[in-house]
């Protein structure tokens, strides 16, 4: 594959244990990802994101450029989805965007990959979903 992954991802370590794993069977040669800071006053959030980040720690065994764009505060769905999002278009251009409840089908990566191609150039194609 050789279009870059955007991984998004919280706090749900087993959600992100088993998407994670489909972009792991890909392995992308360019990998960017986006987690959250847990929120003040869940007491839970904190283990929570901790555990989800060693997943991908975990997960992520083979030969990549890697990119982590981890809060260490809460931001917000909103302020965290368009900060990352933002920078990592900056820095990659264009990429597969992921988010850890999303499990994708096993020719989901391909697909992207070739409408990638071909419309790169296109500039009234903005997205591909």
């Amino acid at each position: 594959m050789t279009s870059p992954v955007i991984y998004i991802f919280f706090n749900r370590p087993e959600l992100t244990r088993r998407t994670f794993a489909a972009v792991r069977e890909q392995r992308p040669s360019r990998l960017y990802l986006i987690a959250d800071g847990p929120r003040p006053g869940h007491a839970t959030d904190a283990v929570r994101c901790a555990e989800t980040r060693a997943i991908i720690d975990e997960l992520l065994d083979w030969n990549c450029e890697v990119t982590r764009d981890y809060s260490a505060k809460n931001l917000g769905c909103g302020r965290r989805l368009s900060s990352g999002l933002t920078a990592a278009f900056a820095l990659l251009g264009e990429a597969i965007v992921l988010e850890d409840d999303i499990l994708p089908h096993p020719d989901f990566f391909a697909f992207c990959d070739a409408q990638l191609a071909a419309h790169r150039h296109d500039p009234h194609i903005h997205a591909i979903s």
